[in-house]
Protein backbone atom coordinates (compact mmCIF):
# COMPACT_ATOMS: atom_id res chain seq x y z
CA UNK A 1 0.00 0.00 0.00
CA UNK A 2 0.97 3.51 -1.02
CA UNK A 3 0.71 6.76 0.01
CA UNK A 4 0.35 9.79 -1.79
CA UNK A 5 -1.23 12.99 -1.64
CA UNK A 6 -3.67 14.03 -4.16
CA UNK A 7 -6.43 16.32 -2.57
CA UNK A 8 -6.57 18.82 0.69
CA UNK A 9 -10.16 19.45 1.96
CA UNK A 10 -11.38 20.99 4.62
CA UNK A 11 -14.32 19.02 6.40
CA UNK A 12 -17.63 20.51 8.10
CA UNK A 13 -16.62 19.24 11.71
CA UNK A 14 -13.97 17.54 14.04
CA UNK A 15 -13.32 13.86 12.15
CA UNK A 16 -14.45 10.52 14.52
CA UNK A 17 -13.44 8.43 12.24
CA UNK A 18 -12.15 7.59 8.51
CA UNK A 19 -12.30 4.18 6.35
CA UNK A 20 -11.28 3.33 2.98
CA UNK A 21 -12.87 1.20 0.13
CA UNK A 22 -11.24 0.56 -3.34
CA UNK A 23 -11.60 4.32 -4.44
CA UNK A 24 -13.96 4.94 -1.88
CA UNK A 25 -12.98 7.20 1.33
CA UNK A 26 -15.77 7.42 4.30
CA UNK A 27 -15.47 9.97 6.73
CA UNK A 28 -17.63 10.05 9.98
CA UNK A 29 -17.75 14.16 11.36
CA UNK A 30 -19.51 15.80 14.20
CA UNK A 31 -22.36 18.04 13.49
CA UNK A 32 -22.72 19.83 16.23
CA UNK A 33 -21.84 19.27 20.53
CA UNK A 34 -23.59 16.44 21.91
CA UNK A 35 -27.34 16.74 23.23
CA UNK A 36 -28.39 17.01 27.03
CA UNK A 37 -28.92 13.28 26.82
CA UNK A 38 -25.50 12.98 25.96
CA UNK A 39 -26.49 11.29 22.27
CA UNK A 40 -23.78 11.63 19.74
CA UNK A 41 -24.80 13.93 16.16
CA UNK A 42 -22.84 12.70 13.20
CA UNK A 43 -22.54 13.17 9.73
CA UNK A 44 -21.31 10.92 7.34
CA UNK A 45 -19.36 11.49 3.76
CA UNK A 46 -18.27 9.23 0.72
CA UNK A 47 -15.54 10.48 -1.84
CA UNK A 48 -14.77 8.61 -4.92
CA UNK A 49 -11.65 9.86 -4.84
CA UNK A 50 -10.40 8.25 -8.96
CA UNK A 51 -13.57 10.37 -9.77
CA UNK A 52 -13.12 13.49 -7.61
CA UNK A 53 -17.03 13.16 -6.36
CA UNK A 54 -19.19 12.54 -3.69
CA UNK A 55 -21.89 10.24 -3.60
CA UNK A 56 -23.34 9.87 -0.73
CA UNK A 57 -23.96 12.28 2.05
CA UNK A 58 -25.91 12.18 5.43
CA UNK A 59 -27.01 12.02 8.54
CA UNK A 60 -25.42 8.96 10.56
CA UNK A 61 -28.36 6.99 12.60
CA UNK A 62 -27.45 5.88 16.25
CA UNK A 63 -29.58 4.16 18.87
CA UNK A 64 -30.78 6.08 21.70
CA UNK A 65 -28.46 6.99 24.25
CA UNK A 66 -25.10 4.99 22.13
CA UNK A 67 -22.46 6.06 20.56
CA UNK A 68 -20.37 4.81 17.76
CA UNK A 69 -17.81 2.28 18.27
CA UNK A 70 -17.39 0.77 14.99
CA UNK A 71 -17.27 1.90 10.97
CA UNK A 72 -16.13 0.45 7.68
CA UNK A 73 -16.53 -1.24 4.41
CA UNK A 74 -17.85 -4.92 4.05
CA UNK A 75 -16.29 -7.09 2.36
CA UNK A 76 -18.49 -6.64 -0.87
CA UNK A 77 -18.09 -2.70 -0.45
CA UNK A 78 -21.34 -1.98 1.55
CA UNK A 79 -20.73 0.79 4.37
CA UNK A 80 -21.42 -0.30 7.70
CA UNK A 81 -21.83 0.84 11.32
CA UNK A 82 -21.99 -0.36 14.92
CA UNK A 83 -23.13 1.33 18.18
CA UNK A 84 -22.50 0.81 21.63
CA UNK A 85 -26.00 -0.66 21.64
CA UNK A 86 -25.04 -3.68 20.05
CA UNK A 87 -26.96 -2.35 16.30
CA UNK A 88 -25.10 -3.20 13.27
CA UNK A 89 -26.58 -0.75 10.37
CA UNK A 90 -25.70 -0.98 6.51
CA UNK A 91 -25.62 2.02 3.82
CA UNK A 92 -27.97 0.58 1.23
CA UNK A 93 -29.40 2.82 -1.97
CA UNK A 94 -32.64 1.83 -1.48
CA UNK A 95 -35.44 4.33 -1.38
CA UNK A 96 -32.86 7.18 -1.84
CA UNK A 97 -29.91 5.60 0.34
CA UNK A 98 -30.61 4.48 3.71
CA UNK A 99 -29.58 2.63 6.57
CA UNK A 100 -30.98 -1.05 7.49
CA UNK A 101 -30.78 -2.30 10.95
CA UNK A 102 -28.57 -5.79 9.94
CA UNK A 103 -28.11 -7.01 13.40
CA UNK A 104 -29.01 -6.50 16.98
CA UNK A 105 -26.78 -8.01 19.58
CA UNK A 106 -29.23 -8.73 22.32
CA UNK A 107 -30.63 -11.09 20.78
CA UNK A 108 -27.06 -13.03 20.41
CA UNK A 109 -24.42 -12.21 23.24
CA UNK A 110 -24.91 -12.70 27.44
CA UNK A 111 -25.13 -10.19 29.87
CA UNK A 112 -21.57 -10.29 30.56
CA UNK A 113 -20.38 -10.51 27.35
CA UNK A 114 -19.21 -7.45 24.60
CA UNK A 115 -18.54 -7.39 20.83
CA UNK A 116 -15.23 -6.13 19.43
CA UNK A 117 -16.08 -6.17 15.70
CA UNK A 118 -13.78 -7.03 12.84
CA UNK A 119 -15.89 -7.20 10.06
CA UNK A 120 -18.62 -8.44 7.95
CA UNK A 121 -19.54 -9.86 4.29
CA UNK A 122 -23.15 -10.27 3.48
CA UNK A 123 -24.32 -13.18 5.37
CA UNK A 124 -21.85 -13.44 8.92
CA UNK A 125 -20.53 -10.66 11.10
CA UNK A 126 -17.08 -10.94 12.26
CA UNK A 127 -16.27 -10.29 15.50
CA UNK A 128 -14.22 -10.95 19.00
CA UNK A 129 -16.19 -11.93 22.21
CA UNK A 130 -14.83 -10.04 25.27
CA UNK A 131 -15.84 -10.92 28.77
CA UNK A 132 -17.23 -7.31 31.04
CA UNK A 133 -15.75 -5.54 31.90
CA UNK A 134 -13.55 -5.76 28.65
CA UNK A 135 -14.60 -3.48 26.01
CA UNK A 136 -11.48 -4.85 23.64
CA UNK A 137 -10.15 -7.77 23.38
CA UNK A 138 -6.36 -8.67 24.88
CA UNK A 139 -3.15 -9.20 23.07
CA UNK A 140 -2.46 -12.35 25.45
CA UNK A 141 -3.89 -15.15 24.75
CA UNK A 142 -4.71 -14.61 21.05
CA UNK A 143 -8.59 -13.70 20.55
CA UNK A 144 -10.57 -16.03 18.74
CA UNK A 145 -12.59 -14.67 15.77
CA UNK A 146 -16.46 -15.48 16.44
CA UNK A 147 -18.70 -15.49 13.75
CA UNK A 148 -22.81 -14.31 14.14
CA UNK A 149 -25.00 -14.65 11.40
CA UNK A 150 -27.02 -11.51 10.37
CA UNK A 151 -30.61 -11.31 11.12
CA UNK A 152 -32.86 -8.59 10.63
CA UNK A 153 -34.60 -7.74 14.21
CA UNK A 154 -37.95 -7.83 13.13
CA UNK A 155 -41.04 -8.08 15.02
CA UNK A 156 -42.78 -11.77 16.48
CA UNK A 157 -43.72 -13.60 13.19
CA UNK A 158 -47.51 -14.72 13.18
CA UNK A 159 -45.94 -17.70 10.84
CA UNK A 160 -43.96 -18.63 13.78
CA UNK A 161 -41.23 -18.41 10.42
CA UNK A 162 -38.71 -15.57 11.67
CA UNK A 163 -35.92 -16.98 10.41
CA UNK A 164 -37.34 -17.36 6.98
CA UNK A 165 -38.76 -13.88 7.05
CA UNK A 166 -35.01 -12.59 7.88
CA UNK A 167 -33.68 -14.63 5.17
CA UNK A 168 -35.85 -13.35 2.54
CA UNK A 169 -35.08 -9.67 3.61
CA UNK A 170 -31.21 -10.83 3.63
CA UNK A 171 -31.56 -11.81 -0.35
CA UNK A 172 -33.08 -8.60 -1.12
CA UNK A 173 -31.07 -6.77 0.53
CA UNK A 174 -28.03 -9.00 -1.54
CA UNK A 175 -30.04 -8.81 -4.81
CA UNK A 176 -29.91 -5.19 -4.95
CA UNK A 177 -26.76 -4.89 -4.49
CA UNK A 178 -25.71 -7.14 -6.80
CA UNK A 179 -27.92 -5.12 -9.46
CA UNK A 180 -26.41 -2.44 -8.79
CA UNK A 181 -22.84 -3.38 -9.01
CA UNK A 182 -24.01 -4.60 -12.58
CA UNK A 183 -25.28 -1.53 -13.29
CA UNK A 184 -22.00 0.47 -12.59
CA UNK A 185 -20.13 -2.34 -14.43
CA UNK A 186 -22.36 -2.35 -17.43
CA UNK A 187 -21.78 1.58 -17.67
CA UNK A 188 -18.50 1.47 -17.08
CA UNK A 189 -17.95 -1.18 -20.44
CA UNK A 190 -16.86 -4.43 -18.27
CA UNK A 191 -18.24 -7.32 -18.67
CA UNK A 192 -21.10 -8.59 -16.17
CA UNK A 193 -21.67 -12.15 -16.56
CA UNK A 194 -19.91 -13.39 -13.65
CA UNK A 195 -22.28 -11.12 -11.91
CA UNK A 196 -25.02 -11.97 -13.58
CA UNK A 197 -24.47 -15.85 -12.51
CA UNK A 198 -24.52 -14.61 -8.67
CA UNK A 199 -27.89 -12.26 -9.31
CA UNK A 200 -29.33 -16.03 -10.62
CA UNK A 201 -27.88 -17.90 -7.68
CA UNK A 202 -29.60 -15.01 -5.15
CA UNK A 203 -32.64 -15.02 -6.83
CA UNK A 204 -33.18 -18.87 -7.24
CA UNK A 205 -32.30 -19.25 -3.10
CA UNK A 206 -35.06 -16.40 -2.69
CA UNK A 207 -37.24 -18.53 -5.20
CA UNK A 208 -36.71 -21.36 -2.21
CA UNK A 209 -37.15 -19.04 0.40
CA UNK A 210 -40.36 -17.64 -0.74
CA UNK A 211 -41.99 -20.93 -1.35
CA UNK A 212 -41.50 -22.36 2.25
CA UNK A 213 -43.14 -19.08 2.81
CA UNK A 214 -46.19 -19.92 0.61
CA UNK A 215 -46.05 -23.44 2.99
CA UNK A 216 -46.02 -21.54 6.13
CA UNK A 217 -48.91 -19.09 4.79
CA UNK A 218 -51.13 -21.73 3.61
CA UNK A 219 -50.66 -23.65 6.97
CA UNK A 220 -51.89 -20.32 8.78
CA UNK A 221 -54.79 -19.23 6.62
CA UNK A 222 -52.64 -16.67 5.03
CA UNK A 223 -53.96 -16.97 1.35
CA UNK A 224 -53.52 -13.44 0.62
CA UNK A 225 -50.42 -13.38 1.80
CA UNK A 226 -49.45 -16.48 -0.28
CA UNK A 227 -50.71 -15.12 -3.43
CA UNK A 228 -48.72 -11.53 -2.64
CA UNK A 229 -45.55 -13.81 -2.21
CA UNK A 230 -45.85 -15.95 -6.10
CA UNK A 231 -45.67 -12.60 -7.50
CA UNK A 232 -42.06 -12.34 -5.87
CA UNK A 233 -41.25 -15.65 -7.49
CA UNK A 234 -38.12 -14.88 -10.35
CA UNK A 235 -38.45 -18.59 -12.14
CA UNK A 236 -41.32 -19.51 -13.96
CA UNK A 237 -40.85 -23.42 -12.40
CA UNK A 238 -41.02 -21.71 -9.61
CA UNK A 239 -44.39 -20.83 -10.02
CA UNK A 240 -45.74 -23.95 -11.23
CA UNK A 241 -43.92 -25.60 -7.90
CA UNK A 242 -45.94 -23.31 -6.15
CA UNK A 243 -48.97 -24.54 -8.36
CA UNK A 244 -48.03 -27.89 -7.55
CA UNK A 245 -47.45 -27.46 -3.77
CA UNK A 246 -51.19 -25.27 -3.06
CA UNK A 247 -52.85 -28.74 -5.30
CA UNK A 248 -51.14 -30.94 -2.82
CA UNK A 249 -52.69 -28.80 0.20
CA UNK A 250 -56.09 -28.89 -1.88
CA UNK A 251 -56.41 -25.54 -2.20
CA UNK A 252 -58.12 -25.33 -5.70
CA UNK A 253 -59.18 -21.64 -5.32
CA UNK A 254 -55.36 -20.87 -4.69
CA UNK A 255 -54.13 -23.07 -7.11
CA UNK A 256 -56.55 -20.95 -9.79
CA UNK A 257 -54.73 -17.47 -8.55
CA UNK A 258 -51.71 -19.08 -9.11
CA UNK A 259 -52.26 -20.04 -12.27
CA UNK A 260 -53.24 -16.63 -13.59
CA UNK A 261 -50.57 -15.07 -12.05
CA UNK A 262 -48.21 -17.43 -14.55
CA UNK A 263 -50.65 -16.94 -17.20
CA UNK A 264 -50.46 -13.50 -17.20
CA UNK A 265 -46.32 -13.69 -16.32
CA UNK A 266 -46.15 -15.32 -19.80
CA UNK A 267 -48.58 -12.92 -21.90
CA UNK A 268 -46.00 -10.62 -20.50
CA UNK A 269 -43.22 -11.98 -22.08
CA UNK A 270 -44.40 -12.88 -24.98
CA UNK A 271 -45.41 -9.07 -25.64
CA UNK A 272 -41.80 -8.12 -24.59
CA UNK A 273 -39.87 -11.13 -27.25
CA UNK A 274 -42.33 -9.93 -30.08
CA UNK A 275 -41.45 -6.15 -29.28
CA UNK A 276 -37.62 -6.95 -28.95
CA UNK A 277 -38.24 -9.19 -32.61
CA UNK A 278 -39.81 -5.95 -33.97
CA UNK A 279 -37.44 -3.45 -33.21
CA UNK A 280 -34.41 -5.94 -34.71
CA UNK A 281 -36.73 -6.76 -37.82
CA UNK A 282 -36.58 -3.30 -38.83
CA UNK A 283 -33.20 -2.60 -37.67
CA UNK A 284 -33.37 -0.40 -35.12
CA UNK A 285 -30.75 0.10 -32.04
CA UNK A 286 -31.18 -0.58 -28.75
CA UNK A 287 -31.52 2.03 -26.64
CA UNK A 288 -31.25 2.22 -22.57
CA UNK A 289 -34.50 1.77 -22.42
CA UNK A 290 -34.56 -1.47 -23.78
CA UNK A 291 -32.39 -3.18 -21.37
CA UNK A 292 -35.90 -4.39 -19.34
CA UNK A 293 -36.74 -6.24 -22.71
CA UNK A 294 -33.32 -8.18 -22.69
CA UNK A 295 -33.32 -9.08 -18.85
CA UNK A 296 -36.97 -10.52 -19.93
CA UNK A 297 -35.85 -12.60 -22.83
CA UNK A 298 -32.73 -13.54 -20.08
CA UNK A 299 -35.26 -14.80 -17.49
CA UNK A 300 -37.58 -16.71 -20.77
CA UNK A 301 -34.46 -18.52 -21.79
CA UNK A 302 -33.09 -19.16 -17.94
CA UNK A 303 -36.60 -20.75 -17.48
CA UNK A 304 -36.51 -22.69 -20.23
CA UNK A 305 -39.96 -22.61 -21.85
CA UNK A 306 -40.18 -24.89 -24.38
CA UNK A 307 -43.77 -25.04 -25.41
CA UNK A 308 -45.23 -21.57 -27.00
CA UNK A 309 -47.04 -19.57 -24.46
CA UNK A 310 -50.60 -20.42 -24.05
CA UNK A 311 -52.68 -19.67 -21.15
CA UNK A 312 -52.41 -23.02 -19.07
CA UNK A 313 -55.97 -24.84 -18.24
CA UNK A 314 -57.15 -23.88 -14.55
CA UNK A 315 -56.74 -26.61 -12.26
CA UNK A 316 -60.13 -28.31 -11.16
CA UNK A 317 -60.23 -30.64 -8.55
CA UNK A 318 -63.19 -32.36 -6.61
CA UNK A 319 -61.86 -32.12 -3.42
CA UNK A 320 -64.03 -29.18 -1.78
CA UNK A 321 -62.48 -26.50 -0.47
CA UNK A 322 -62.12 -26.65 3.82
CA UNK A 323 -61.07 -24.33 5.93
CA UNK A 324 -58.03 -25.23 8.10
CA UNK A 325 -57.24 -23.90 11.92
CA UNK A 326 -53.90 -21.72 12.08
CA UNK A 327 -50.41 -23.82 12.49
CA UNK A 328 -47.31 -22.72 13.00
CA UNK A 329 -44.42 -23.59 9.93
CA UNK A 330 -41.98 -25.33 12.46
CA UNK A 331 -44.48 -28.19 12.94
CA UNK A 332 -47.51 -28.77 15.61
CA UNK A 333 -48.04 -26.47 18.18
CA UNK A 334 -46.67 -28.34 21.98
CA UNK A 335 -49.50 -29.35 24.10
CA UNK A 336 -51.87 -30.44 20.94
CA UNK A 337 -52.66 -34.31 20.23
CA UNK A 338 -50.59 -35.59 17.55
CA UNK A 339 -52.62 -37.47 15.64
CA UNK A 340 -51.25 -39.36 12.93
CA UNK A 341 -52.99 -37.98 10.37
CA UNK A 342 -51.71 -34.43 11.11
CA UNK A 343 -47.96 -35.77 11.15
CA UNK A 344 -48.66 -37.56 7.38
CA UNK A 345 -49.71 -34.37 6.13
CA UNK A 346 -47.11 -32.20 7.43
CA UNK A 347 -44.70 -34.78 6.27
CA UNK A 348 -46.20 -34.59 3.01
CA UNK A 349 -46.15 -30.82 2.78
CA UNK A 350 -42.14 -31.19 3.81
CA UNK A 351 -41.50 -33.37 0.88
CA UNK A 352 -43.07 -31.64 -1.76
CA UNK A 353 -41.62 -28.11 -0.50
CA UNK A 354 -38.37 -29.97 -0.47
CA UNK A 355 -38.70 -31.47 -4.01
CA UNK A 356 -39.89 -28.34 -5.58
CA UNK A 357 -36.60 -26.92 -4.02
CA UNK A 358 -34.88 -29.79 -5.78
CA UNK A 359 -36.71 -28.77 -9.42
CA UNK A 360 -35.41 -25.44 -8.26
CA UNK A 361 -31.50 -26.39 -7.83
CA UNK A 362 -31.73 -28.62 -11.40
CA UNK A 363 -32.74 -25.63 -12.89
CA UNK A 364 -29.78 -23.28 -11.47
CA UNK A 365 -27.12 -26.02 -12.62
CA UNK A 366 -28.73 -26.68 -15.93
CA UNK A 367 -28.60 -22.83 -16.63
CA UNK A 368 -24.63 -22.61 -15.18
CA UNK A 369 -23.61 -25.23 -17.71
CA UNK A 370 -25.73 -23.53 -20.17
CA UNK A 371 -23.67 -20.64 -19.78
CA UNK A 372 -20.29 -21.66 -20.01
CA UNK A 373 -21.03 -23.86 -23.02
CA UNK A 374 -23.56 -21.44 -25.23
CA UNK A 375 -22.39 -22.02 -28.89
CA UNK A 376 -23.10 -26.31 -27.78
CA UNK A 377 -26.33 -25.58 -25.84
CA UNK A 378 -28.77 -26.12 -29.11
CA UNK A 379 -26.50 -29.18 -30.65
CA UNK A 380 -26.72 -30.87 -26.88
CA UNK A 381 -30.49 -30.58 -26.82
CA UNK A 382 -30.74 -31.49 -30.45
CA UNK A 383 -28.79 -34.83 -29.53
CA UNK A 384 -30.64 -35.31 -26.40
CA UNK A 385 -33.39 -35.45 -28.30
CA UNK A 386 -32.08 -37.61 -31.27
CA UNK A 387 -31.32 -40.41 -27.91
CA UNK A 388 -33.77 -40.34 -26.68
CA UNK A 389 -35.88 -41.33 -29.76
CA UNK A 390 -33.10 -44.23 -30.80
CA UNK A 391 -33.55 -45.35 -26.97
CA UNK A 392 -37.41 -45.87 -26.45
CA UNK A 393 -38.23 -49.43 -25.42
CA UNK A 394 -34.28 -50.03 -24.40
CA UNK A 395 -33.63 -49.36 -20.76
CA UNK A 396 -32.05 -46.00 -20.05
CA UNK A 397 -27.90 -46.16 -19.54
CA UNK A 398 -25.96 -43.54 -17.87
CA UNK A 399 -23.66 -41.71 -20.51
CA UNK A 400 -20.11 -41.81 -19.72
CA UNK A 401 -19.50 -38.16 -21.07
CA UNK A 402 -22.85 -36.11 -20.69
CA UNK A 403 -21.00 -33.31 -22.96
CA UNK A 404 -19.78 -36.02 -25.14
CA UNK A 405 -20.69 -34.59 -28.83
CA UNK A 406 -21.56 -37.27 -31.27
CA UNK A 407 -19.11 -37.18 -34.83
CA UNK A 408 -22.40 -38.81 -36.63
CA UNK A 409 -24.62 -36.54 -38.14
Amino acid sequence: MSFFLRHILSLDGPVVTASGFHDQLAVVTHVSDCLPSNDQMLEFKVFNIAKGTQPFKGRLPLSPGSHLTWFGFSEEGQLSSYDSKGVLRVFTSLYGGSWLPLFSSSKEKKSNENYWIVGLNASKLFCIVCKSPDLFPQVMPKPVLTLLDLSFPLASSDLGAEALENEFIVNNVNLSQIQKRMEEMASAGLDTRLLDDEAFNTEAAQDRCILRLVACCCNGDKLIRATELVKLLSLEKSVQGAIKLVTKLKLPNLAERFNSILEERLLSETKDVFNTSFLNSNGDVFTRGDVAVSKASTSNERSEISEPAIPLPSVKLSAPLFKKKAKSCDGIKPGKEITHDNQAAHLEIIREVKNIEESVNAEVVKTNIQSKYPSNSLNNEQQVNKTAEMNQGQPPQRPSNPFFKSSIK
